[in-house]
């Protein structure tokens, strides 16, 4: 093994250790947080909320080639659908980041075919979308910088939906301790 190859095989296990310290700071710091929404009622409300404003994002992102007014709707609900996503990322204990150390063989499948779906529609979606973002304006001169914006939002909401499927995908499969909301108001959690 020559020199250079050793020392990123030495700098990915680094990255690996940090990365794994770095979640279970994490991870201990999410056992406090948002207790009452880790029913899986509630995480589907969640789901629900975040795919609501993302749609509203879809339909802005339409409509603001006729009115950009558009994008104040599209800038209200940009931290509606984060803040969704944080709180069901939290309520699941940010299990969908984990390191593959700190998973099951069932949490590992679950989140490795999520992770391989969210890459492969990653890619299928967003090439049409990156061609026509380069050659669109080159054939056809008289497209609008607002045409452009759009085919740019648009890219944008692909990448956040896709890059998110690993985390609903958990959220909704892994359901222990989540039946019962009647449990001490914490979701069925100790």
């Amino acid at each position: 093994m020559g020199e250079f190859t050793q020392r990123m095989v030495v700098w990915a296990h680094r990255y690996q250790l940090r990365r794994a310290e770095r979640w279970q700071k994490y991870y201990d710091l999410s056992a406090t947080k948002f207790l009452t929404w880790r029913t899986l009622r509630r995480r589907k409300a969640l789901i629900v909320v975040y795919y609501l404003t993302i749609a509203v994002m879809l339909a802005c992102c339409v409509a603001q080639l006729w009115w950009q007014n558009w994008l104040v709707v599209w800038a209200l609900c940009t931290p509606v659908a984060m803040m969704a996503l944080r709180i069901l990322r939290f309520s699941i204990r940010l299990k969908d980041s984990a390191p593959d150390d700190f998973l099951d063989e069932y949490e590992y499948a679950v989140i490795t075919t999520w992770r391989s779906i969210s890459l492969k529609l990653l890619g299928y979606l967003m090439l049409p979308i990156v061609y026509a973002l380069a050659f669109i304006p080159l054939f056809i001169p008289e497209i609008t910088v607002q045409m452009t914006f759009t085919i740019a939002l648009l890219l944008t909401l692909i990448i956040v939906i896709t890059m998110t499927l690993p985390t609903v995908a958990y959220a909704i499969t892994f359901t222990e301790g989540t039946e019962s909301e009647s449990d001490s108001g914490n979701g069925g959690y100790q």
